[in-house]
């Protein structure tokens, strides 16, 4: 009965989609001496586990958009990107646009601050 009750609990770990279930399922059957035919039930545990990263790092990227925290949109992007998940067109727009305008920031305040000359001075020799 106790092989059959972990037959039913990994089923339905796999066809509910829940990861920790399953994984403590192929671990209780595996510890068990229950067939558990683990490469396909690993296979799908590990497509699983990615398809949660994936979700979870879109999740941060939305929040970082919700926030327009460029650099924490910069950061997911690139995160996402390694991932091979797909980043909506219109983000990448508000990005590249985010990018120039932060640029243009940047320049003008280099332009009209004491800012190079400070740079300056911490490669003179004050000895």
């Amino acid at each position: 009965w106790q092989a059959e009750l972990l037959g039913d609990l990994l089923k339905a770990a796999i066809s509910m989609q829940d990861t920790t279930d399953l994984g403590l399922a192929l671990s209780k059957a595996s510890r068990s001496g229950f067939p558990t035919g683990s490469k396909q039930l690993q296979a799908a545990l590990d497509q699983l586990l990615a398809e949660e990263e994936r979700e979870g790092l879109l999740q941060c990227l939305m929040t970082s958009l919700s926030d327009a925290d460029f650099l924490s949109v910069t950061i997911w992007v690139e995160e996402a990107d390694a991932k091979g998940c797909q980043i909506p067109r219109e983000v990448r727009h508000w990005l590249a646009a985010a990018t120039s305008d932060a640029n243009a920031v940047f320049k003008d305040s280099m332009r009209t601050s004491e800012m190079p000359d400070f740079l300056d001075s911490l490669f003179t020799d004050e000895a």
